[in-house]
């Protein structure tokens, strides 16, 4: 979900890993989150994608 500024921009929602670990989305990608985010942190939407990516690709 994105959320619109005063000015018209938009900025994304950002999210806890446990936010992210209790979400349907990723429900499937549990084990996956728990190793490769960090406790304390906020990603986007974007940003856990990009990681399991990388993480998919040896990026990591």
């Amino acid at each position: 979900m994105i959320m619109e500024k005063e000015n018209g921009k938009t900025s994304p929602d950002f999210f806890e890993k446990r936010q992210l670990l209790e979400s349907r989305r990723f429900r499937d990608k549990r084990d996956l989150l728990e190793a490769i985010l960090l406790d304390g942190k906020e990603y986007t939407m974007e940003e856990v994608e990009q990681r399991i990516d990388d993480y998919r690709k040896g990026k990591v």
